[in-house]
């Protein structure tokens, strides 16, 4: 499994991240009082709230605006930003916190998720912030939405990918406090004894050899929280690499993909 190791890497990925909620363009040159039902002009309540430092009414404004229109990417791109400021995110620690772990420890094992980083109480409130942020953002690199933020946007395809793969960081955590995700080999003693046992639809379907999730004494969730995990584990990979297929800095960008490709709960097929 790759890590990033050198500094000019280690520099260049706090750059590209430190950017990617900041891509705005906020402007205050028209504000209004926020009841109106245009979503432009909630936009521009919007931006001008983030302006004076007011995240709690920037995220209503922009959340009214996707409410009023949907499609809007700008007001999506906002509302992430808006939401996230609310919390009292800082980037820069979280970056710091992120490159650190990378470099020092297996993925397989990291507490990867810390909750207070992201301005949670818990795990079950970072998975709830996530999964906010993942459906604001998604329908973007989705090709859902119109506006300035287009399907292929860099930014947006770092940023959504690295929610998905934040939020299965923090549910993986909440399965177990010992968890490890272990290679397995159909047939075994150790396939036969996991309890719950793997359904025998979903066994029959992976190879000889798949990764799976257990913790200390054997036990497993259910396959069908797994299944949806690997969703999302393969949903953030593609965006991510969505986002290395249209940077100029495409080598960099795989460096992020490199870290997660082999962080799957099922082997590939």
């Amino acid at each position: 499994m790759k890590s990033i190791t050198s500094l000019a890497r280690q520099s260049f990925l706090f750059l590209i991240l430190l950017g990617l909620l900041n891509g705005c363009n906020l402007f205050s040159g028209l504000h209004h009082d926020g009841v109106e039902s245009n979503s432009h002009v909630l936009v521009a309540d919007g931006k001008a709230a983030l302006d004076q430092g007011d995240y709690a009414n920037a995220a209503e404004y922009f959340r009214l605006a996707i409410k009023h229109n949907p499609q809007d990417s700008e007001a999506r791109v906002g509302y992430a930003e808006a939401y996230l400021k609310a919390h009292g995110f800082s980037l820069g620690d979280f970056i710091n916190s992120f490159i650190s772990k990378m470099d020092d420890e297996d993925l397989e094992d990291l507490k990867l998720a810390v909750p207070t980083e992201w301005g949670c109480a818990d795990l079950n409130a970072l998975i709830s912030l996530l999964n906010t942020l993942v459906d604001t953002l998604d329908p973007i690199a989705l090709g859902q939405t119109q506006g300035p933020y287009r399907q292929n946007d860099i930014k947006v395809n770092i940023n959504t990918g690295i929610f998905y793969i934040m939020k299965i960081a923090a549910q993986i955590q909440t399965i177990s406090t010992d968890f490890e995700i272990k290679m397995l080999t159909k047939g075994s003693t150790e396939v036969n004894n996991l309890n719950p046992p793997i359904p025998p639809a979903i066994l029959a379907a992976l190879p000889d050899e798949f990764m799976w999730i257990v913790d200390s004494s054997g036990s497993q969730p259910s396959a069908g929280f797994l299944l949806q995990m690997q969703s999302d584990i393969d949903a953030g990979l593609a965006r991510l690499q969505t986002a290395a297929d249209n940077s100029s800095s495409k080598e960099m960008i795989e460096d992020i993909i490199d870290l997660f490709d082999d962080w799957q709960i099922l082997a590939d097929q």
